[in-house]
């Protein structure tokens, strides 16, 4: 089914399942009519006549039944969220009785709404730019505070406002390089170099490029691996920093045969967590060789290690080899077991783990956790500081594959401006910077890639 935008049309707006209050949403030019159809209200004071805004109680009917008791809202635009005039019915949350509701609307004229179509309907209507719809769908996903602070900054305009800046830049140099190849003999002034001017814009993107590096950061998470030899309870710590079973803990050596990611909010923060399987040379069969292959590779991309020792034992050669592993890593040392009585020898610390903090925890009763949580949530902070926090953008695949495309484009002008007599290529590059960051708020955004876009987006927004 094709987008048309003087449809009306109809969704349910709240997440699925049952709730207390079900919201089903009308846009277009028939919304108010058929909310006036469905839920008249006093013969002299339908729907239709009410101030943009209004919400008022009324009883939802179709075909002589009375579906549900409910509030109604109306919004006229431009003053609505699409741009167009909306009607909401506010229902009892039962997945049926939004059903019913969905279903009078179409009798009586409206469609069913495609996914992201009242987000698209906003775009259309200049009620936001591609930056900030596609905001929309990251506060409604946002799983950390982090990333939903970002989001609400994204859709306030912030990621449009500076696209837009660089854009201006650089329409006004393409202008000028146009104008010095249209009319070589023309005076057209000093000023300043096109070569320096190029070599700001350059600058800007850089901030820019640098801006949706720390916005990726916040949105896939600080990369924390969990290391340590066999039955050390690395998966134990692993459960308690989630808070839930995720991984299977038994006293038997090498319970976890293989790497397990999961994804958690500490502290406002994003993390992805991962338990490796014991690092260890016992493993004969192909699979133990693989899980090993694998915990090694989470260790070296992790951007935090918590290296999990059994405080109750002596320093083990594997221990020393693990600790080998590390070099170079920021790290966490786990002293677990306490409730068993340290046992380790103070000398005897592997010498790659000199400078990392020590925690002696207990996973069995829960102690210490709370000190590993904050030194993650304060590794982040730390990693995070390196750049401008506040300035930090939250980009789509899309929206980071255009600002890299973007800055391809400036530094080759930037390498061209080098060199005299080659205004056209310059003019070229330029160009594709400029329209690779019309895609980001939707200036020269295809039809393919707004469909592809919105189909992410929940039916009901």
């Amino acid at each position: 089914m094709k987008a048309h935008p003087d449809d009306t049309i109809a969704a349910v707006s709240t997440p699925q399942g049952r709730g207390a209050i079900g919201i089903v949403r009308l846009s277009g030019p028939r919304a108010l009519e058929i909310a006036g159809l469905l839920a008249p209200g006093p013969p002299r004071d339908p729907p239709v006549r009410w101030k943009s805004h209004t919400l008022r109680r009324a009883v939802i009917r179709s075909g002589g039944r009375e579906i549900d008791d409910a509030l109604v809202a109306v919004m006229r635009g431009p003053r609505s969220y699409t741009g167009e005039d909306m009607a909401e019915f506010h229902c009892h949350g039962n997945p049926l009785v939004l059903a019913r509701v969905v279903e009078a609307c179409v009798r009586e004229g409206a469609r069913p709404a495609l996914p992201g179509e009242f987000t698209r309907r906003a775009f259309l209507n200049g009620k936001m730019d591609l930056s900030q719809a596609e905001a929309v769908a990251r506060i409604i996903e946002a799983s950390s505070d982090r990333v939903l602070d970002l989001a609400r900054r994204q859709a306030e305009g912030e990621l449009g406002r500076r696209v837009e800046k660089l854009r201006e830049a650089l329409i006004g140099l393409l202008a000028e390089v146009e104008a010095r190849l249209e009319f070589p003999e023309e005076d057209l002034g000093e000023g300043e170099p096109v070569a320096g001017r190029i070599a700001l814009a350059a600058g800007e993107w850089r901030a820019l490029a640098a801006a949706q590096a720390e916005g990726a950061r916040a949105d896939c998470g600080l990369r924390v691996a969990i290391v340590g030899k066999p039955n050390a309870g690395k998966s134990s710590i692993f459960n308690r920093l989630l808070g839930a079973d995720r991984a299977l803990v038994t006293a038997d050596r090498g319970t976890t045969r293989d790497a397990i990611q999961e994804e958690s909010a500490l502290g406002g923060i994003k993390v992805r967590l991962t338990d490796t399987a014991g690092i260890c040379d016992d493993h004969a069969d192909a699979a133990g060789k693989a899980s090993v292959e694998r915990s090694v590779a989470a260790l070296k991309e992790a951007e935090l290690l918590i290296f999990v020792a059994d405080g109750s034992k002596p320093w083990s050669i594997e221990d020393h080899a693990i600790a080998r592993m590390t070099r170079g890593k920021i790290g966490l040392l786990v002293l677990n077991k306490k409730d068993l009585g340290l046992a380790l020898d103070q000398a005897g610390y592997p010498a790659e783990l000199a400078g990392w903090k020590r925690i002696a925890a207990s996973a069995k009763e829960g102690q210490g956790m709370d000190e590993i949580k904050r030194h993650i949530i304060d590794e982040y902070q730390t990693l995070t500081d390196k750049v401008d926090g506040d300035s930090a953008i939250i980009c789509s695949v899309q929206q980071a594959d255009a600002i890299r495309r973007c800055g391809e484009a400036i530094n080759e002008a930037v390498v061209l401006s080098s060199t005299e007599g080659l205004e056209e290529l310059i003019a070229h590059e330029l160009r594709i910077a400029w329209e690779a960051l019309g895609e980001i708020t939707g200036e020269s955004a295809g039809s393919e890639l707004l469909d592809k876009i919105f189909s992410r987006f929940c039916i009901g927004k």
